[in-house]
């Protein structure tokens, strides 16, 4: 239910967003109706009923949410590159995690009341969107050879580093080097996960006359999306994970003086965007 969500972590993911960050926040609400237009035409009553959802999701997350993110930075602020480890990692990819949680949990109960409300004709629309995005990704992945898979993973990686520590030096580069070539390639997986959870929405929708099934299915879709992730999917991810979080420690581990007072300064820089979106 990746395209679902979107309104649910929206909040969340804006953090990478660079300098723009509190226009976008502050005006989630449109920005959020914008992206759902793209995948159903809602009625006014319709729109209504979601604009209220995500002011009221905004309004909670600002309360509630971002007290928790400022309080994280300060303590990441304390932390030495000694002390990170592989172990740390995890912990914190797993907190990350649970603020996405936290955020599908409290939305819940609204994007239910609002799929509940699609017509036969939006609810074809939708999954014809969904399934059209799908295919995208399919066609995008389908015949890449494996090396440009692996490129394409070594500049992600690289470029969310730079963004908090500058530039790579040579020996971190490498590092990245050889981290892209570790890991498993999960794209053709992705894609028969795409065609997987295409069925599960087409299910899910052909029985909303079925409140229990469609509010516990939909729950674990917003809260539990790895229940449904192929075995195949879930072993590759198991041995990744690990792997990434040691790759990370490593490099922490060669952070020069210059790199570790950049991450300072751009802890410091969202600390303040957090505190001013309070």
């Amino acid at each position: 239910m990746k395209q679902f969500r979107i309104w649910v972590v929206l909040l969340l993911s804006l953090i990478i967003f660079g300098c723009t960050t509190k226009f976008l926040y502050r005006n989630v609400d449109w920005i959020v109706m914008s992206y759902l237009d793209d995948y159903v035409s809602l009625t006014h009553e319709q729109e209504r009923l979601a604009e209220n959802s995500i002011k009221r999701l905004s309004q909670w997350h600002r309360d509630n949410e971002l007290p928790v993110y400022v309080a994280h930075i300060d303590e990441l602020m304390q932390k030495t590159m000694a002390e990170v480890t592989p172990s740390w990692v995890q912990s914190q990819a797993e907190r990350l995690r649970s603020y996405s949680r936290r955020i599908g949990h409290k939305s819940g109960p609204q994007l239910y009341a609002l799929l509940m409300q699609l017509n036969e004709r939006q609810v074809n629309q939708l999954l014809e969107n969904v399934a059209e995005k799908h295919q995208e990704f399919a066609h995008k992945f389908a015949n890449t050879e494996e090396s440009e898979i692996r490129e394409l993973y070594q500049e992600r990686m690289e470029k969310a580093l730079n963004k908090w520590l500058g530039s790579l030096t040579n020996e971190q580069h490498a590092l990245m080097i050889e981290w892209s070539l570790a890991v498993e390639i999960t794209a053709q997986d992705r894609i028969e996960q795409n065609q997987k959870m295409l069925l599960e929405f087409q299910t899910l929708f052909a029985k909303r006359d079925d409140p229990s099934y469609f509010q516990s299915t939909l729950s674990r879709l917003l809260n539990q999306p790895e229940s449904f992730y192929t075995e195949s999917l879930k072993q590759k991810m198991a041995r990744n994970r690990p792997l990434t979080y040691r790759f990370i420690a490593q490099l922490a581990a060669q952070v020069t003086d210059k790199q570790y007072q950049h991450l300072q300064k751009e802890l410091v820089y969202w600390r303040q965007i957090g505190i001013d979106l309070q």
